[in-house]
């Protein structure tokens, strides 16, 4: 929602105090704080943790199966961000995007990767 609503409305404060930071790359605008400020695809780091619950519950460390939805959602958002990032750089151009990573240094999980 925090997206929808600064792409909707960017100059409205989320939650009523916190005030957006962005940086414009001519028309568009990239949201650089809330979820997006630790991590610029912070969003796929609920599922991760999600699946990992699942093979924790449902197997023991020894249990392959039980291990092969977490391996996958994994493998496919570690590629999937990849092809976001090159993606955004075409959108937003390649000068803007890159100040933005340079701001946001990490790509799903702040201060690891």
């Amino acid at each position: 929602m925090r997206k929808y609503t600064f792409k909707r409305w960017p100059e409205r404060k989320h939650l009523g105090f916190l005030e957006p930071q962005y940086i414009e790359a001519g028309d568009r605008k990239i949201l650089c704080n809330g979820f997006w400020g630790p991590a610029r695809h912070f969003n796929y780091m609920g599922e991760g943790f999600f699946c990992l619950s699942v093979a924790l519950v449902f197997g023991h460390f020894t249990n392959l199966w039980a291990w092969t939805y977490f391996a996958c959602i994994v493998s496919l958002f570690t590629y999937h961000q990849l092809d976001d990032d090159k993606h955004c750089e075409e959108k937003y151009g390649a000068e803007k995007w890159a100040e933005y990573k340079a701001r946001d240094k990490y790509r799903i999980i702040p201060g690891i990767y």
